[in-house]
């Protein structure tokens, strides 16, 4: 709650997230769009940012990356030279980083913000809350929460190992 939030990307899961940061009274939402007029079609009422104006933007509080970039896989673009989205200095700005991605465990966006000694969180918590809510919804049960903190405990040993 009040806190000021820059989300990188306006995909879907920058959807997702924003409606939760919405639902949860967070006092600011920022976007950060490599396509500024779809943005501002899709975002209405928000501050939308290309990535070049964001060293022009003040201290806040969450950084959350809802692109694909530094996920395993990806084909370096404009954006992740370094396979991350943002300037490893332009995270000093912030006292939260998360990253949706959970493959690989920590991006190299993750793995700056640590080094910095900004607080680094991943998606695979998210990922394994989306298939337990599903599963209720499939199967019209409840599932206690604590499942799913068993649940990426067990997949992060096994990756890690």
């Amino acid at each position: 709650k009040d806190k000021i939030i820059l989300i990188l990307g306006t995909g879907g899961a920058s959807r997702a997230v924003s409606r939760y940061l919405e639902d949860n009274h967070v006092k600011t939402i920022k976007f950060a769009s490599t396509n500024i007029e779809y943005a501002k079609s899709k975002y209405s009422g928000y501050e939308i940012y290309n990535y070049n104006e964001l060293n022009a933007l003040e201290k806040t509080d969450i950084v959350v990356n809802c692109t694909p970039v530094g996920m395993y896989g990806t084909v370096d673009s404009d954006l992740d030279i370094l396979n991350t989205p943002i300037d490893k200095l332009f995270l000093t700005k912030f006292d939260i980083a998360i990253d949706l991605i959970y493959n690989p465990l920590e991006t190299i966006f993750l793995k700056q913000a640590r080094e910095l000694g900004i607080k680094a969180v991943n998606g695979l918590y998210m990922l394994v809350a989306q298939a337990v809510k599903s599963q209720e919804i499939w199967n019209d049960i409840v599932i206690d929460d604590s499942v799913i903190d068993k649940v990426n405990n067990l997949i992060e040993n096994k990756i890690r190992n």
